[in-house]
C-alpha cells in the first residue's frame, strides 16, 4: 500500500523542521512525500532542503512543487492532491508533526477494515504548554459520521483522516479555493458521505501545535468568518443536493447551530454583532443533541446574549 503525504508550505520557517523530520522517521517505508511552496517569504523551503538532505533513504521518494502565485491553503491542497499516486492520501499541516509509527499503524487498520477512511486520536499541544486529547467519533443513526462531523462531536480537521485517494479524486471532493479558514470543515464532511466504511484507531497519532501565530487557526478576521460561513453554504447545498431538503433539514438545523456557536467562540469581540444576525431562523431550531454545556451558551447566544460567552471564554483562557 502506498500513503502520499500532502504538507502545504508557507512562513513555516520556525517549524517545517520538526514537522519533516517526523515524517521522515516513520517506521513505514512505502510513502511519497509532496510538498507544495505557495510562493512563501521566509526560509521555509532551505530549512526543509536541509532536512530532506539528512535522510538518504527518503530524498527519491520527495516531491515539491512550486506555485508561481500564491494561491492559499486550499490552493496548496488542491496542488498536492493533483500531485498524489497513493492509494492513500493524509494532509499534514507544516507546523505539525506525527508520531513515528502513525502511518504504520493507520495501513494496518486500512487494510484489515478495507476502511475508505481511518479516523484517529488528535494531541493538542498549547501554548502554555498543556496538552489534551480529541477524541474521533465514527458517528451513528441518521447520519453516521459526517453528521458527527457538523455536530462538531468529532475532529473536522482534514488531518485528522487517513483517505482512500479514490474518493477523493473520483467524487472530486476538493477544498474551495479562497476559502482557507474552513476549508477541512468544507471538504471532511464530503468526503465522508462518499465513505462506506469508517473505521478508528483511538490513539492520537497526530499532533496538533498551537504556537505558531502565523497559522489560520490563531486569526479569526471577519474574512474568515466569511469563510466559515461560505464552507457552510457549500455544504448545505451538497446535502440538500444529495439527500433531499427534507431529509437534510435536521442535519443542517444542527450544522448551522454549531457553526454559529463555534464562530462566537472564536471570534473578536468587536464581530459579536455581526454574529448576532448569522442565520436568524434558529431561534426555534431543535438544540437536543448538543452537550450539556454546549445547550447553556446556546440558550444565550440565540437570545443575543453574549454575557456568558464571554465569560466562558475568558474561563477557557485561563484554563488553558
Amino acid at each position: 500500500m502506498k500513503v502520499s503525504i500532502l504538507v502545504p508550505i508557507y512562513g513555516v520557517e520556525k517549524y517545517i523542521e520538526r514537522c519533516a523530520r517526523s515524517l521522515f522517521n516513520q517506521t513505514y517505508d512505502n510513502i511519497e512525500y509532496i510538498f507544495v511552496d505557495d510562493c512563501t517569504k521566509d526560509r521555509s523551503l532551505e530549512v526543509l532542503q536541509s532536512v530532506i538532505e539528512s535522510f538518504p533513504n527518503r530524498i527519491d521518494q520527495v516531491k515539491i512543487v512550486r506555485h508561481h502565485e500564491n494561491l492559499g491553503l486550499a490552493g496548496a491542497r488542491n496542488t498536492a492532491l493533483d500531485n498524489a499516486t497513493g492509494d492513500y492520501v493524509w494532509h499534514i499541516d507544516s507546523d505539525d508533526e506525527i508520531l513515528p509509527e502513525s502511518v504504520e499503524l493507520l495501513c494496518q487498520k486500512a487494510n484489515e477494515s478495507d476502511a475508505d477512511i481511518v479516523i484517529f486520536d488528535v494531541e493538542h499541544k498549547l501554548i502554555n504548554g498543556n496538552t489534551y486529547i480529541e477524541h474521533s467519533n465514527i458517528g451513528d443513526g441518521r447520519y453516521g459520521h459526517y453528521g458527527a462531523i457538523l455536530e462538531r462531536r468529532t475532529p473536522v480537521y482534514l488531518v485528522a483522516h487517513f483517505v482512500k485517494r479514490e474518493i477523493a479524486v473520483r467524487e472530486d471532493v476538493r477544498p474551495v479555493k479562497g476559502i482557507n479558514y474552513g476549508e477541512d470543515f468544507l471538504v471532511t464532511p464530503r468526503i465522508s458521505f462518499y465513505a462506506s466504511n469508517v473505521s478508528y484507531i483511538q490513539k492520537p497519532l497526530y499532533i496538533y501545535h498551537h504556537a505558531n501565530e502565523g497559522s489560520y487557526t490563531n486569526n479569526m478576521t471577519r474574512r474568515n468568518i466569511d469563510n466559515l460561513i461560505a464552507a457552510f453554504d457549500v455544504l448545505r447545498k451538497f446535502f440538500i443536493e444529495k439527500l433531499g431538503a427534507e431529509t437534510a433539514s435536521e442535519l443542517i438545523n444542527r450544522g448551522e447551530i454549531m457553526n454559529k456557536l463555534t464562530i462566537s467562540l472564536v471570534c473578536s469581540y468587536d464581530d459579536f454583532g455581526y454574529v448576532k444576525g448569522l442565520y436568524p431562523w434558529l431561534r426555534n431550531g431543535n438544540d437536543g443533541f448538543l452537550k450539556s454545556h454546549h445547550r447553556l451558551l446556546w440558550f444565550f447566544l440565540k437570545r443575543n446574549n453574549f454575557s456568558v460567552i464571554k465569560i466562558y471564554r475568558f474561563i477557557r483562557s485561563k484554563l488553558t
